[in-house]
């Protein structure tokens, strides 16, 4: 939506203000990570946020409304339901790990194919291409 657009709208913008010295410090890469994957995250993050308190909210008031209706059998599903918190924890833990590879492996792939771009580019302004081809 529009937090969507906007970061990936100011992450550019910021990365021309930059200093030279900064800019050796970041690679295009980790800018494309950044204006796609990054600003991605955040906006999930803002439309998630009010899960932090209504998520309990809701919890609680689903076990009172079961309760009513089920009585003691209520406890079986919580039982079940926290011993799926830790598989869950696992499960997230070994994704982000997996994810962390997959953006080194996005950078190192942007940061090959830029420097191949840049090397035709200096190729084509010294005109040595017609010499190679």
């Amino acid at each position: 939506g529009v937090w969507n657009l906007s970061f990936r709208y100011s992450i550019p913008l910021q990365s021309l203000r930059l200093s030279s010295a900064a800019r050796c410090n970041s690679t295009t890469g980790e800018i494309t990570n950044l204006m796609s994957i990054d600003a991605q995250r955040f906006c999930a993050l803002m439309l998630n946020i009010h899960a932090l308190w209504s998520a309990p909210l809701q919890v609680a008031v689903a076990i009172y409304l079961l309760w009513g209706e089920l009585g003691p059998s209520v406890l079986a599903g919580i039982g079940i339901l926290l011993a799926m918190i830790p598989i869950n924890a696992f499960v997230a833990r070994k994704s982000k790990i997996l994810q962390e590879k997959q953006l080194k492996t996005t950078d190192s792939r942007i940061k090959l194919i830029s420097e191949i771009l840049n090397g035709i580019r200096v190729l084509l302004l010294t005109s040595y291409s017609s010499i190679i081809l």
